[in-house]
């Protein structure tokens, strides 16, 4: 993928990851659905794809500053918004939510800074 590209073509820089070099990029460029690659800004190059549903375009993923920018989750919208855990830190959180509040979809609106406090959509 090339900077011109990703303009011509539905792609937006998503989140930085913990390398400045690095970012999460949302594109549609290798496929009909969207999906997300690891894109190298200094190099100019897609690293490779992180994410994609065959049925559905993603639609977010989420990044936790507090513990160093890790991947928490994707998240891809069918007849209704899925949560895809990444983080070991994330599995668990989204076991506890789905656990307390079984047959809810749910979506995660913020967070505070140090995580201990989650405002959450069912």
């Amino acid at each position: 993928m090339r900077p011109e590209e990703l303009v011509e073509a539905e792609a937006e820089a998503e989140a930085e990851s913990k390398n400045p070099n690095e970012a999460y990029v949302v594109s549609n460029l290798e496929s009909d659905k969207v999906e997300i690659y690891l894109y190298d800004l200094k190099e100019d190059k897609a690293i490779k794809k992180l994410f994609s549903h065959p049925d559905y375009d993603v639609s977010n993923l989420s990044l936790s500053r507090h513990r160093g920018y890790e991947l928490d989750f994707f998240a891809y919208e069918g007849e209704k918004q899925q949560v895809v855990p990444v983080s070991d830190y994330f599995k668990k959180l989204h076991q506890k939510i789905t656990t307390k509040f079984p047959g809810y979809n749910y979506y995660i609106t913020d967070v505070t800074d140090d995580e201990s406090k989650y405002l959450i959509i069912l």
